[in-house]
């Protein structure tokens, strides 16, 4: 062993490996491989098999058509409302405050409401050729409204609100689960649950962990002024009473009730919680005529020159439950964010 030199990989990998073939050419030996065959080499350790194959597929984004009126009302209050006269309202009518006494909205009050007894239309503007009003900017006000009438029409459609996560739930209904009626991406009328329970051993205890499902909407637009919503599909978990779990035993539970849920069933999902918000066939509407806020309820979706062989992937399911449930002591450690309630950067996620 004395004769045996090390390769220093500590500075870089480049360093290590230029010593390696130092090496090898005192010894006579040089490599035989030619640059192209070692790229594939390189390529295999990291991606040891093939799963792609060479036909066309269907890729589906959580993404779907949004159509918004093309002008803004603007309202003035005969009074200033709490917080709780606010809430209240938004139960039926979405609204932006841009001031104490001062609304806009895509469409007129609700009439015979209380709450907006006094009110009085003070313009309509296209808010499309206007950059703010009342010092918010108009695509944000754009997006607010959008985003409060789909929360309108959640509660329409029987969804709860849950202060403790900020955003409305699927509940179970009185005769049982929500099992929610959908028409597939490829046509078939079928079912999913919206709502459910999970039972999980730990120890010597049985865990039970209900589960309800919840649509966490945010209204974007790309650089040609297209719209879009993007939904998210929220797991909320509770006890057998129905109180929230809370910090880490949020992720913990969740964990419990979306083991084995892959694309396929996340996609199923997302299709039933849209589509028990329909208003009309494959449409949610809220408003009416040209000042209805339209979603279309097909998802956004592109044919990609490429396929996933699901045989050859079939094996690597087995390594990925593994590693997930590797990871997931660590990720037990970390507290789980609540939702976003505001919009942020305009992106989708494919299913």
């Amino acid at each position: 062993m004395k004769a045996v030199a090390p390769a220093n990989f500590a500075r870089s990998w480049k360093e290590g490996l230029d010593q390696v073939l130092a090496k090898l050419a005192s010894l006579g030996i040089k490599p035989g491989l030619e640059g192209e065959l070692g790229k594939q080499i390189a390529l295999r350790d990291y991606l040891p098999t093939r799963v792609t194959v060479a036909k066309p597929e269907p890729v589906y984004a959580n993404m779907f058509s949004l159509t918004l009126p093309p002008s803004m009302l603007i309202f003035d209050l005969a009074k200033a409302l709490g917080e709780a006269s606010i809430e209240e309202l938004r139960k039926e009518w979405a609204f932006a405050e841009i001031g104490p006494t001062r609304v806009v909205s895509f469409t007129p009050p609700p009439t015979g409401n209380a709450l907006v007894k006094g009110i009085v239309q003070n313009a309509d503007f296209s808010w499309s050729d206007d950059e703010s009003r009342g010092g918010k900017k108009t695509v944000d006000l754009a997006k607010e409204l959008a985003r409060r009438s789909l929360e309108v029409a959640c509660i329409k459609k029987g969804l709860k609100y849950c202060s403790d996560r900020k955003l409305f739930y699927f509940p179970e209904r009185e005769r049982g689960e929500w099992n929610q009626p959908f028409t597939h991406v490829d046509g078939r009328q079928t079912r999913v649950q919206l709502t459910g329970e999970r039972t999980r051993k730990r120890g010597e205890n049985l865990q039970v962990t209900l589960y309800q499902l919840a649509p966490v909407f945010r209204p974007q637009f790309d650089s040609e002024g297209i719209w879009t919503v993007v939904l998210r599909v929220y797991i909320r978990v509770t006890d057998e009473s129905g109180k929230p779990f809370e910090a880490k035993e949020i992720l913990r539970r969740r964990k419990a009730v979306s083991k084995g849920w892959w694309n396929n069933h996340f996609l199923a999902r997302m299709l039933g919680v849209i589509q028990a918000l329909e208003t009309i066939a494959g449409r949610v509407e809220v408003g009416e005529g040209k000042r209805a806020v339209v979603v279309d309820t097909a998802p956004l979706s592109w044919e990609c020159p490429v396929g996933l062989d699901v045989a050859a992937m079939s094996g690597i399911a087995d390594l990925g439950e593994e590693l997930a449930a590797f990871r997931s002591r660590g990720d037990e450690d970390e507290e789980e964010p609540a939702p976003a309630t505001t919009e942020g950067s305009s992106e989708g996620a494919s299913v």
